[in-house]
């Protein structure tokens, strides 16, 4: 049997450290983004609203605005 070369130790004769690192955890992205972000990710949907041609009134029911 060949052994890998995490079996086999450091080139100084130090024994093989561990064949992976530890795992790391993921951050999310909504981990990330700062509140500042998140609002203006609901006026970007209000904008991308307008541009789909809504009328005003359905956009503001939609919205909560009246």
């Amino acid at each position: 049997m060949i052994p890998f070369l995490s079996d086999l130790g450091g080139a100084d004769g130090s024994p093989a450290g561990p064949a992976s690192p530890a795992p790391r955890r993921s951050v999310t992205g909504a981990a990330l983004a700062a509140p500042s972000v998140a609002a203006g990710g609901d006026r970007a949907r209000k904008v991308l609203d307008g541009l789909r041609g809504r009328d005003r009134q359905e956009h503001m029911r939609d919205t909560g605005t009246i």
